[in-house]
Parts: C-alpha cells; sequence; structure tokens
C-alpha cells in the first residue's frame, strides 16, 4: 500500500504548470497555418462540364494572409473540352493564388495539345478569370512542320490557339526527315 501511496505522490510532484512561453516556443506560428498533402488531385469544372483536373506530388495550403496552393514538386494540368482531353501541361512547380484566381508556373514547362503542338518555356502564368496563359519570356513551339521560337505569348487556357509577341525564328522541317 505504502508503494501505491508513493506513485501517487510522485506523479502530483512531477505535475507542474506548463510555462507558455515554452508551448510557444515550440509551434512555429508560420507552419501552423499549412496544411501539406501528397499526390493531390484537384478538378476544376464550370457548371457540370470537366475543364481541367491539376495533378501534384506534393501541395501546400496556405491558410492565412495570402490564402495560396502551392505545388513543390512538380505539376500536370489536363485540359478538357467536351468531355475530350484537349491539352496536357507540366512543370517543376506552381502557385495558385486564391485571391486573383491565377496559377504562377514555373521550370521546364511544357504544353502539349490536340493539334500536336509543343510549347517549352520556363515559365506561364494561368489566369483562370481570363481563361488565358501568358509567358514573358522565351518561348519555343514546335508544330508537325515547323519550330518557331520568340518571346512573349498568349494563349487560350488550352493551347488551342495562340499569338507570339515577338518572334526570333522559324524552322521548317519534314516529319519524315525529323528522323532520319
Amino acid at each position: 500500500m505504502r508503494l501505491i501511496y508513493f506513485f501517487i505522490l510522485l506523479i502530483l510532484v512531477s505535475c507542474q504548470e506548463n510555462d507558455m512561453a515554452k508551448i510557444d516556443a515550440l509551434i512555429n506560428e508560420k507552419e501552423a497555418n499549412i496544411e501539406v498533402a501528397d499526390s493531390v488531385k484537384l478538378t476544376y469544372k464550370e457548371g457540370a462540364s470537366l475543364k481541367a483536373e491539376i495533378y501534384g506530388k506534393s501541395v501546400s495550403r496556405y491558410l492565412k494572409g495570402d490564402n495560396k496552393l502551392i505545388f513543390e514538386k512538380g505539376i500536370e494540368v489536363r485540359f478538357y473540352d467536351a468531355g475530350q482531353l484537349s491539352s496536357v501541361l507540366s512543370a517543376d512547380s506552381a502557385s495558385y493564388d486564391d485571391n486573383l484566381r491565377t496559377i504562377l508556373i514555373k521550370g521546364n514547362v511544357d504544353m502539349y495539345n490536340y493539334k500536336h503542338e509543343e510549347l517549352s518555356t520556363d515559365e506561364l502564368l494561368w489566369d483562370m478569370n481570363t481563361k488565358m496563359i501568358f509567358a514573358k519570356n522565351h518561348i519555343k513551339i514546335k508544330t508537325p512542320h515547323d519550330i518557331v521560337r520568340g518571346s512573349g505569348m498568349i494563349a487560350k487556357e488550352d493551347f488551342s490557339q495562340y499569338s507570339i509577341k515577338r518572334v526570333f525564328g522559324t524552322v521548317a522541317y519534314d516529319d519524315e526527315e525529323r528522323f532520319r
């Protein structure tokens, strides 16, 4: 019985009031406002119509202040038109600003469309309000018959139509010659 009283006394003595400063030091306020998820799929719809599927290996969601989603380990976006896949965009990282409804896409940005055209650049801005994508920097567009290099571009979000602001050059080639 003395042993039980000893343990109760030991427990009571070991209980002490926690110092809030010590607890606050253990919690990083900035990290407490971030949610992190792996292998994420987001669906973008207008009404009942599927417009895009957005995939990310790791996504951080900032809950206070900026209200952003950060795709740190890559992003892939699949665009749909009338239920059919129309284009695919991929990049190293992206940042979605919920307040502006824009996605800044960076690093090895590649986009392919149903017309077998390929866009390559280092940075794009997708404006979900205007349904347009913009590139300020150098771009390269490969079509089935030529390669166009330029600077600056504006395009529909699915890359079905585009306009290059400053064309540096166009190289024409035959598809069959390309593989010889």
